[in-house]
C-alpha cells in the first residue's frame, strides 16, 4: 500500500500535467504553487475558464486518475444512510399535509460526496456550468468534481436545443468522477434584488422539481438529491422556495404507482445550518 506522501507526490505530478496542458491550450500565464491544495485550486480555475473543446485521451485518463484518487480522501455518504422524514421528524406521522414522508429526506452535507442515483445541479441557461474561476456556487462545485467531460457532454446537448435551457426545464448527463450515477441539470428563475417572485416564477421553480423527477424515473433511477434551487445568487426567497420544493415533490410522488412509490427516495440537500432551519420551519408548519 502506498504511503500518503507517495500518493500526494503522484497527485502533484498528475496536477502538473493537467495544469500544463490547460495553460498551453489557452495561452495563460500563471504561477503554479508547490502545494497540493494550491495546485488543485489552479486546476479548478482553469477548468472553469475553459470552453467546451475536446481534449486528448491522455488528459482524460490523467484527470480521471487524479479525481478518483482525490475522491478516496473524502468521507462519502450513501443514500441508504440518510433517514427519511418519518424517522427524523416523527411528529409528521400525525399530520396529513406531507403525505410521502417515507420517501423524502432532509440532509445537510456536500452533495458532491453523495452516493446516489442522481444529484441535481442548479445551473444557468447556458447549461455549461459556471465560468467564474473560484466561484463557490454549486454549479462550479459539481463541474469541477466531475471533470471536463461533464461540460463537453452538456455542450453537445445544448447544441440540440439551440444553446439555451429554459427556466424549469432539465437535462440528464453522466456523472463522470462524481460518486453518483447521473447529474440532472436544471435552471431555476432568477430574481432581481428585493423582487418578490411572480406566479410565473413560482411555477417555473416548481417545474424544476417535477421535470427532474420525471427524468429520474424515465432513466429507471429512483434516488435523487436536490439543492435549494434558485435560493443563492438567483435571489428566490428561501422559505417560499422550500414550500414549493416540498409541495411539488410530494405531489409528484402521490401520482406514482405503488411499485415506484416504494422505490423512490428524494433528498432535500442543504449545505449550512441557516438553510436547514428554513426547511425545518416549513416542515413544522
Amino acid at each position: 500500500m502506498k504511503s500518503q506522501s507517495d500518493v500526494d507526490k503522484q497527485q502533484k505530478q498528475r496536477l502538473n500535467y493537467l495544469i500544463s496542458i490547460l495553460i498551453k491550450e489557452a495561452n495563460y500565464k500563471t504561477k503554479i504553487p508547490n502545494d497540493l491544495k494550491g495546485k488543485h485550486y489552479i486546476y479548478k480555475c482553469l477548468c472553469s475558464l475553459r470552453s467546451p473543446k475536446k481534449l486528448s485521451k491522455e488528459f482524460i485518463k490523467v484527470e480521471e486518475e487524479y479525481l478518483q484518487e482525490r475522491l478516496k480522501s473524502f468521507h462519502l455518504i450513501n443514500i441508504s444512510d440518510i433517514n427519511s422524514l418519518n424517522i427524523t421528524h416523527p411528529f409528521l406521522l400525525k399530520k396529513n399535509k406531507i403525505k410521502n414522508i417515507n420517501n423524502i429526506c432532509l440532509w445537510k452535507g456536500d452533495i458532491t460526496k453523495l452516493q446516489i442515483d442522481a444529484i441535481v445541479n442548479a445551473g444557468n441557461s447556458s447549461g455549461l456550468g459556471c465560468f467564474s474561476p473560484g466561484h463557490s456556487c454549486i454549479d462550479n462545485q459539481i463541474h469541477s468534481s466531475a471533470g471536463v467531460r461533464l461540460r463537453l457532454e452538456c455542450y453537445e446537448y445544448m447544441k440540440k436545443i439551440n444553446g439555451k435551457l429554459k427556466d424549469g426545464k432539465a437535462m440528464i448527463t453522466n456523472a463522470y468522477n462524481l460518486p453518483c450515477k447521473k447529474v440532472i441539470q436544471t435552471v431555476g428563475p432568477c430574481l432581481e434584488k428585493g423582487q418578490q417572485p411572480t406566479n410565473k416564477q413560482k411555477n417555473a421553480l416548481g417545474d424544476c422539481y417535477t421535470n427532474c423527477l420525471k427524468l429520474l424515473l424515465e432513466n429507471k433511477l429512483y434516488s435523487i438529491a436536490f439543492p435549494a434551487i434558485s435560493t443563492g445568487v438567483y435571489g428566490f426567497p428561501k422559505k417560499t422556495a422550500a414550500k414549493i420544493a416540498l409541495e411539488k415533490i410530494d405531489e409528484f410522488i402521490r401520482g406514482l404507482n405503488e411499485t415506484d412509490i416504494v422505490k423512490i427516495k428524494v433528498v432535500l440537500n442543504v449545505y449550512d445550518d441557516a438553510n436547514l432551519k428554513v426547511y425545518e420551519s416549513v416542515i413544522k408548519e
